[in-house]
């Protein structure tokens, strides 16, 4: 069995499961933005680029080093205004 509560035990699992992932594109979703925060910082440590696909932004903390693009104030059909 795994003890995922020991840092070295963890950080070398992390490392075996990431390895496939490193520097390679990413697309996450669909989802809250702040609900990736630790896959993008975990993601973004392996050197992959991440493109989230978010439903809404949520509560919390934005990733580091991301840019949010809201398309529903941008003429794209959707809840409000513009669609249904």
């Amino acid at each position: 069995m795994v003890d995922l509560a020991d840092h070295d035990v963890r950080a070398a699992v992390a490392a075996r499961l990431g390895a496939p992932l490193a520097g390679r594109p990413v697309i996450l979703g669909p989802g809250m933005v702040t609900g990736f925060a630790r896959p993008v910082r975990w993601l973004g440590a392996l050197g992959c680029p991440v493109l989230v696909l978010a439903t809404a932004r949520g509560a919390g903390a934005v990733p580091d080093h991301t840019s949010l693009l809201d398309l529903h104030h941008r003429g794209v059909p959707g809840p409000g205004p513009d669609g249904p």
